[in-house]
């Protein structure tokens, strides 16, 4: 929907630093210390859950200054409304930035809204009032499921992230899962949670697309 404008690499290296330094993991192994930032931050202390926290506002404040929508993002999302076919974003940043992208493809395009939207803050239907898992979970695309009353099957995942968007996509079963390239090449968007490097791999059929689309 947007062109890339984060720097996963610095964020890892930033929230890493905050989990070497954190005392609450200091004594874990390297390993362990690594992996998904955002399930990292859930281990960490208050204290470094603040620095974190910090960290994510920065980034996320510069990405919405710099946001620029895809090139004909309009036009697609007119030829789908114009079809029936109902479109929802799937996000693992907040909720402002969104909001942020709504604003812009309004203000650009005359484009309706994302339906739903869910973001990393968005909570979870169960009586632990606990925020929806992110991707690569299959919940939050479960729930777009629920909403629009249909079944995985019938939905197409669209996403650049292997580790993420087609992984979450394969784990909720759904009916197509096609993986974007920008400008033709893999960009780094990995939060740590799919690089062998730094996290758990899954397992390999989970992040086959369907389709390619470079």
């Amino acid at each position: 929907l947007i062109q890339p404008c984060i720097d996963f690499a610095d964020m890892r290296n930033r929230i890493y630093k905050i989990a070497d330094s954190d005392p609450a993991l200091q004594s874990l192994p390297l390993e362990l210390r690594r992996g998904d930032v955002l399930e990292l931050y859930k281990s960490f202390s208050d204290v470094a859950k603040t620095k974190a926290k910090a960290v994510f506002d920065d980034i996320e404040t510069k990405a919405i200054q710099d946001m620029t929508l895809m090139e004909h993002l309009g036009e697609l999302c007119h030829c789908l409304d114009g079809r029936g076919i109902q479109r929802a974003v799937l996000t693992r940043n907040v909720l402002r930035s969104v909001d942020a992208m709504h604003k812009k493809l309004w203000d650009t395009h005359a484009v309706k809204e994302f339906y739903p939207a869910v973001s990393r803050e968005t909570m979870s239907l169960d009586e632990k009032e606990r925020p929806l898992p992110s991707k690569p979970s299959p919940e939050p695309i479960l729930r777009i499921c629920n909403i629009w009353g249909c079944s995985p099957e019938q939905v197409i995942m669209v996403g650049d992230s292997v580790a993420d968007d087609i992984v979450a996509a394969s784990r909720a079963n759904c009916g197509g899962k096609v993986l974007l390239m920008y400008n033709g090449k893999a960009i780094d968007n990995d939060a740590g949670g799919g690089n062998v490097e730094t996290g758990k791999e899954q397992h390999h059929g989970e992040r086959e697309p369907s389709m390619v689309i470079y």
